[in-house]
């Protein structure tokens, strides 16, 4: 038994201004990289470290927008990163009839005014098996028998049990990338089981 659903789901807005970068990078500018790291409030947001070129990232719950310098504006027209956006598993299940319109409404909280091209460029699918153990893996059939060029490229252990606690198999830059880990440890360890089990 399980379900599959929409994990994560990753957007490029052609946005060729800087100024909504400068605005919420003006607030952080100053602040230490550990600081920024763990996160800096701003009224309904959180601000954070960026990501590749995205020097910074304003984060709402599970929502993230990572914005840069980087735009048309700076670099020339078709030549800038735009926007990045992250949309979290919760900001996904919360909007589900609605999400062109909470992107919409998501961009206009940050500061981006009108209407601009906004593209899928990846999206995370999650298959949640129920009463399947990481314990009960079998590493050397997800070596043997994974079907496909991508392998494993990675196993995680509990470093303080030893027990296996994540198989990735490929990797972020290949077109095929697949993580098993223990969903329910994850929820304990980030404090959000309660809602999950809901």
């Amino acid at each position: 038994d399980g379900i599959i659903h929409l994990d994560t789901l990753y957007l490029n807005v052609k946005y060729p201004y800087s100024d909504v970068f400068k605005y919420w990078y003006g607030k952080v500018a100053g602040a230490e990289y550990r600081t920024l790291k763990e996160g800096i409030a701003y009224g309904d947001f959180v601000i954070r470290n960026g990501a590749s070129c995205y020097k910074v990232s304003v984060w709402q719950h599970d929502a993230r927008v990572f914005l840069t310098d980087q735009v048309d504006e700076k670099v020339g027209e078709g030549k800038g990163s735009g926007i990045w956006v992250q949309l979290g598993p919760k900001f996904l299940i919360e909007h589900f009839y609605h999400l062109q319109r909470a992107v919409k409404e998501l961009l206009r909280a940050v500061g981006v005014i009108g209407d601009y091209p906004i593209k899928i460029n990846r999206l995370d699918i999650a298959l949640d098996l129920f009463g399947v153990s990481m314990q009960e893996q079998d590493i050397n059939l997800w070596q043997a028998g994974w079907v496909g060029r991508s392998k494993i490229s990675d196993l995680h252990f509990n470093s303080r049990t030893g027990a296996l606690e994540t198989i990735y198999i490929g990797s972020r830059n290949s077109p095929i990338y697949l993580r098993v880990y223990d969903k329910v440890a994850q929820a304990v360890q980030e404090g959000d089981i309660v809602y999950w089990l809901d």
